[in-house]
């Protein structure tokens, strides 16, 4: 994995993530599901900087200023944009908020088959759709990751519904 130096990105265009753009089985990039389950392994390590998620991602196409995060323009086809957050006065990530191509990019059901039972939180508000969030947590990592989808739910609601955006948080472990 190739690591950026701020002052090369504010010269250049950006430092792409090679390691996104590698054929996978299916002979394309790695798939919007693959992304989201190596950003969780790779969120859940303890050395991990904002830069290092970033440039795994794609190139930098905004630096924020300082604890604003970086945005970034994935090289995975489906995902927009990316949001990389840092922890309140650290350079350490925090999320990372996916933009999605179109509203039917990512099914419930494949999310549910990638990460396994989500739980649903309550809307509190009437103009905003429902979230569902899936914790991922490998005891061998030292912190836990949460997939968090806002979803357009389908005609039989949430189960049937798309992701609209997706967050992918890094959690502390508590016990």
């Amino acid at each position: 994995m190739r690591v950026c130096s701020l002052a090369l990105l504010l010269v250049t265009t950006g430092c792409p993530g090679p390691s996104l753009t590698q054929p996978a089985e299916s002979g394309g990039g790695l798939s919007m599901i693959e992304t989201l389950k190596r950003l969780c392994r790779l969120l859940s390590t303890t050395t991990v900087t904002l830069h290092d998620v970033a440039a795994d991602l794609g190139p930098i196409v905004e630096i924020r200023g300082e604890g604003m995060g970086l945005v970034v323009e994935p090289a995975v086809v489906g995902f927009t944009r990316a949001t990389v957050v840092p922890m309140p006065s650290t350079p350490v990530p925090f999320l990372v908020r996916f933009d999605l191509a179109t509203a039917h990019t990512l099914s419930v059901a494949q999310l549910v088959a990638a990460f396994g039972p989500y739980r649903e939180y309550a809307v509190h508000h009437l103009d905003r759709d429902p979230n569902i969030r899936f914790r991922v947590d490998d005891a061998a990592l030292p912190f836990r990751c949460l997939v968090i989808v806002d979803v357009r739910p389908g005609p039989r609601g949430v189960a049937d519904g798309h992701a609209l955006a997706i967050d992918v948080r890094r959690d502390a472990r508590l016990n």
